[in-house]
């Protein structure tokens, strides 16, 4: 779980930024204490749910980018310094010069295995200029697992090692030997076969998260989510008894398979683009497969037709909010099970609030060592049965610089029973959308009418003989 993230010279974020996790001292609100919002970890106290308000632009996207950016950097070991599309990403504070000439600069404090890491990572366009990982266990002090460094003139990468690490004996020459300018170290590990469990940890923790632009995100085909093999036998009761508690009408879904053959020029243009033994294991004997997901309702003449006591629909006929509502739960749980985290975009899109609220508590329920990030303009959610006002971070931006700055509820200043989504919409935590006072929108108005006016033709009147008449 992420106790911290530090970015500079980062998109929107010129300055330092620093966006913690901590749960406050603050107290559920009567009738909630079963709603558990964080985590102990390493005596840290880490929120399982954060949401993010902020008007467009603000800044909630590029926060969760931030955070997928570092995944990247963990994950994907690039194999060349020169070819082009090995350039580093360059996400420098771009309205500003110098700073597109600065180094950009993402920092997180994670918790993984009741160890406590925090990873560094620096660079620009050309190279990773620091790289530095630091493990905490128990009470004990920073220790530094590795530091890695980049001199520019010598083209070098210089790698430290802390000198008690329990890894293999050919880990650290393994790792010196395959880190160039733009590969981190952490990304050598999938690649390698050797033992480093700190490596191991950082590696693992960002391996299987959820990073959605939203809920209609083009990979979120619900057909295939439903079907996913590795979820435990019990989700499907526990998804349509969540359904029903949440107010859907729906009783039961299933996926069926109708196997067809393929269309003669579509295979012949498959067959170009997969080798033989991949074209034989996906379309065997020149068949398709394709799914259907269908969903059980009560049927009204079931007392007339006991056999079939459901009017199954397909998913096109269901409305958006329905298939949104049963993504976001699925996404929740695998985040839930897996213990990984999960960065969702329009988080609420079409989904009723008290749906979304419940669906939410939901999660915290089964969260132990998950979390999830939640960017929404949907101010309701400040106003949830049981919000913890500490899971709530706003966004607000410089539209003269174009600096993103963060806030959280300052508990010294919001006393309990102090209404933050009414203090939100009277800005105060900025969002202030900068728009013309009312008098110059009015003439603004006025000036748009007369020009859509000017420049629009009236339609001559239509015309028919009686020979044209369709009647």
């Amino acid at each position: 779980m992420i106790e911290k993230l530090t970015v500079k010279n980062v998109f929107s974020f010129r300055d330092l930024t620093e966006f913690s996790f901590l749960a406050t001292s603050e107290r559920a609100r009567p009738g909630f204490e079963h709603i558990k919002w964080y985590t102990v970890s390493n005596r840290k106290k880490l929120l399982k749910a954060v949401f993010l308000f902020g008007n467009n632009g603000a800044g909630k996207s590029n926060f969760l980018e931030a955070i997928q950016l570092l995944r990247l950097f963990v994950l994907k070991r690039r194999d060349s310094k020169s070819e082009a599309e090995e350039t580093l990403p360059t996400v420098q504070f771009k309205f500003e010069s110098k700073y597109r000439a600065l180094p950009s600069t993402i920092s997180i404090i994670i918790h993984v295995r009741k160890k406590r890491y925090t990873y560094t990572i620096a660079w620009n366009s050309k190279a990773i200029l620091l790289e530095h990982l630091q493990k905490q266990t128990g009470i004990r002090p920073d220790e530094t697992v590795f530091r890695r460094t980049y001199d520019e003139e010598k083209d070098l990468v210089q790698i430290d090692f802390a000198p008690k690490l329990k890894w293999d004996d050919d880990a650290q020459e393994i790792i010196r030997e395959n880190v160039i300018r733009n590969t981190s170290v952490v990304s050598i590990y999938s690649h390698k076969n050797m033992y480093a469990p700190e490596l191991a940890d950082l590696y693992d923790y960002f391996d299987t998260p959820y990073h959605l632009i939203g809920l209609e995100d083009y990979h979120l085909d619900l057909c295939r989510m439903l079907n996913a093999g590795e979820r435990p036998a019990f989700f499907h009761d526990m998804l349509i008894r969540l359904l029903d508690s949440v107010g859907s009408n729906i009783r039961d879904y299933k996926v069926d398979r109708i196997r067809r053959p393929l269309n003669v020029q579509f295979a012949k243009f498959l067959q170009t683009q997969l080798t033989e033994a991949e074209y034989r294991e996906q379309y065997p004997d020149n068949m398709e497969t394709t799914r259907y997901l269908r969903f059980a309702h009560f049927n009204n003449d079931a007392e007339e037709d006991p056999k079939d006591p459901y009017v199954w629909l397909t998913e096109s006929e269901e409305s958006k909010g329905t298939l949104n509502m049963i993504r976001l739960i699925i996404i929740l749980f695998d985040t839930a099970f897996s213990n990984s985290i999960a960065t969702i975009d329009e988080c609420e899109l079409s989904i009723h609030q008290e749906t979304f609220n419940r669906i939410i508590q939901f999660y915290l329920s089964i969260s132990e060592q998950s979390q999830v990030f939640f960017a929404t303009q949907a101010l309701p959610i400040l106003e949830m049965q049981g919000f913890r006002r500490d899971s709530a971070r706003f966004f607000d931006k410089d539209f003269q610089t174009g600096v993103s700055s963060v806030e959280s509820v300052d508990l010294s200043k919001f006393h309990a029973n102090k209404n933050i989504y009414k203090n939100y919409v009277d800005h105060a935590f900025g969002g202030t959308p900068k728009v013309p006072e009312p008098e110059e929108w009015a003439r603004l108005l006025g000036q748009f009418r007369e020009e859509v006016t000017h420049f629009t033709k009236p339609k001559e009147p239509t015309i028919f003989d009686d020979d044209d008449l369709p009647f």
